[in-house]
């Protein structure tokens, strides 16, 4: 997350540099892990395009960018949710808010930090143990409209934001959730049970299995996502595949936007039967983050990669079955 300067070698000979960035401008993280492999320029260039667009969500709030990126890579803290989609697949709207899901223990530091240093406010807390008494059916997630007001203007305009509801339930896997305000910009801070990305396991789904690291970042469905198509995730499904009363007015938001949703993956996977543990989306198939379905990568070049960044990808894979999540690894 720490700020990669865009290389001063043009991608093509004789291509004018300043013109080398807007190849870039809406390459997703199917074409941008594809196209790192051309040369070291191009790692470079993906690098420093994805540090871009992660510093031009954040930096407008808060007063220290490159203060707040160190802690976020000392505390092993990634991106997630709504702002991990439109980094990674920039077509979608940039969120009015931050989710940052912080490894166990790591989150007081943070929240201290942005109270006294950014200027932040902590509304009240709700804990997991909230989100259990409430009982089943009650989760409220954000959708695609949540991030758009059409009267407002284009998207992807300063103004065209609206609030996500504060009242959203997250799944298996997270110890408390703290919410931060400044000028109605919030910052979620999702503290994980263990790994920051056990949390993710339990989106409610596949388009959402996404992050961006201080090491690396992935897209756990690149085939689905990139063509606007989610495989729903059976944890927050009733009777398998109904899509229960407190979801359906987020589905629906999903669905106006242009995307697909649905619990059966073999209409999607281009085979006649399913194959099993062998395909991406059977909920039979182990996965993990950063595996041969993923499209990933180090957001550092080849060049300036150092062996404990290695080192850090290799410590947090998150394994789960697409039926349901399983464990951290």
């Amino acid at each position: 997350m720490n700020r990669v300067p865009l290389p001063t070698r043009s991608l093509v000979p004789g291509l004018p540099a300043e013109l080398s960035p807007l190849i870039f401008h809406h390459l997703d993280a199917v074409d941008l892990a594809l196209v790192r492999r051309t040369n070291s320029t191009w790692d470079e260039y993906v690098c420093a395009i994805l540090h871009r667009r992660v510093y031009v969500l954040i930096s407008p709030h808060v007063g220290d960018y490159d203060a707040l990126a160190a802690r976020l890579l000392a505390a092993g803290v990634v991106i997630g949710g709504f702002a991990a989609l439109h980094i990674l697949y920039p077509t979608n709207p940039s969120p009015p808010y931050l989710e940052l899901f912080v490894p166990d223990g790591a989150d007081e530091p943070l929240v201290t930090y942005l109270v006294a240093e950014e200027g932040f406010t902590v509304v009240p807390r709700r804990t997991q143990w909230d989100v259990e008494d409430e009982g089943p059916g009650t989760t409220v997630a954000s959708g695609p409209l949540d991030c758009v007001d059409a009267l407002a203007g284009p998207v992807g305009s300063a103004t065209d934001h609206v609030p996500v509801p504060d009242n959203r339930t997250w799944g298996p896997g997270v110890r408390s959730v703290t919410v931060l305000i400044k000028q109605g910009f919030r910052v979620y801070i999702i503290l994980s049970a263990s790994s920051p990305l056990l949390p993710l396991t339990a989106e409610w789904h596949s388009a959402l299995f996404n992050y961006v690291g201080p090491v690396d970042f992935c897209s756990a469905y690149p085939r689905l996502t990139s063509t606007r198509r989610a495989l729903l995730n059976p944890i927050h499904l009733v009777d398998w595949g109904v899509v229960p009363e407190g979801l359906q007015e987020v589905e629906s938001s999903w669905r106006v936007a242009g995307w697909e949703l649905s619990a059966d993956w073999l209409p999607w996977s281009g085979d006649v039967q399913c194959r099993g543990p062998a395909s991406s989306g059977c909920a039979a198939a182990q996965r993990y983050f950063g595996d041969r379905f993923s499209a990933s990568g180090p957001v550092t070049g080849v060049r300036g990669r150092r062996p404990e960044e290695q080192r850090a990808m290799e410590d947090m894979p998150t394994a789960y079955w697409s039926g349901r999540m399983v464990e951290c690894l």
